[in-house]
């Protein structure tokens, strides 16, 4: 009866241990980019002979159209980093 007793615990113990789990990456495609449309800056328009105040206010508007541009490029990586960083 002992040895009955004995056998019955070591098979049955093998049945009280629960399954392993086991994750395994699965491959996703990515969505391709949005095609961010470059600014069309105002210094092209600039030529010779043009007065300096009109140089420079061209140029002033080229910087901040530039800026926008990074800023929003910025923000379309870090939509694909996962970041909600925002600078």
């Amino acid at each position: 009866m002992k040895r009955l007793v004995l056998a019955l615990t070591v098979l049955l113990s093998g049945c009280c241990t629960l399954p392993e789990t086991v994750e395994v990456p699965v491959a996703v495609p990515c969505t391709p980019p949005p095609v961010a449309q470059r600014p069309q800056l105002s210094i092209r328009h600039l030529k010779a002979g043009l007065p300096p105040a009109e140089v420079k206010r061209l140029y002033a508007e080229s910087l901040e159209q530039l800026s926008g541009y990074a800023t929003g490029l910025e923000k379309l990586l870090n939509g694909y980093r996962g970041g909600n960083r925002a600078r």
